[in-house]
């Protein structure tokens, strides 16, 4: 069922498989924008420590207009801030362990659904759907920004070194399974 008002954006570029929904590209590049930020200034020197936008554009294979465009966003959102000039660059604007994936997805999305024109009803599925979204939505809010970076990490590790968390690499076993949580 294609639904065209507000909840369309919701779900627009969502896509369920055997087990598993995923989210819309832009908003997952956020998400990964954000953990780039929170590795960046993990292995910076210093409190403060920017990130370029090419750099992360480059790390996560999107054009730099689109991270810019994804940047504008998530600065407006107050979850990055920018500083201009030859050291400029992005950084969290708040600690990663602050920012929960649920609200960054809550957030990107309701952006979203107020750029999105108004159209015909979904049919009656509309609480339906917003039951479906609320529900996919609480999951992500049990993880934090600093979960995905530090997932990050031990699967960079794990590329050069052939394992993470006594798990071999390819075993199947993805980043949830490994231990990131909000304990962590």
């Amino acid at each position: 069922v294609e639904v065209h008002n507000r909840r369309r954006s919701m779900f627009a570029g969502y896509s369920a498989g055997p087990g598993h929904v995923r989210l819309s590209k832009q908003t997952s590049d956020a998400v990964k924008i954000l953990t780039a930020c929170a590795r960046g200034a993990a292995s910076a020197t210093g409190q403060g420590a920017t990130v370029k936008v090419a750099a992360i554009a480059d790390e996560i294979g999107i054009t730099k207009q689109l991270g810019l465009k994804l940047v504008n966003a998530l600065a407006r959102l107050g979850y990055v801030e920018t500083v201009r000039g030859p050291k400029g660059g992005l950084m969290l604007a708040r600690s990663a362990r602050d920012i929960r994936v649920g609200a960054v997805v809550r957030d990107l999305e309701a952006l979203r659904s107020g750029q999105e024109p108004p159209g015909e009803t979904a049919g009656g599925l509309e609480p339906f759907l917003d039951d479906a979204f609320a529900a996919f939505v609480s999951v992500l809010d049990a993880h934090t920004i600093a979960d995905l970076a530090d997932a990050a990490d031990r699967e960079a590790r794990a590329a050069v070194g052939g394992q993470a968390d006594g798990h071999e690499v390819g075993d199947g076993l993805d980043r949830e399974t490994r231990g990131s949580g909000p304990g962590r």
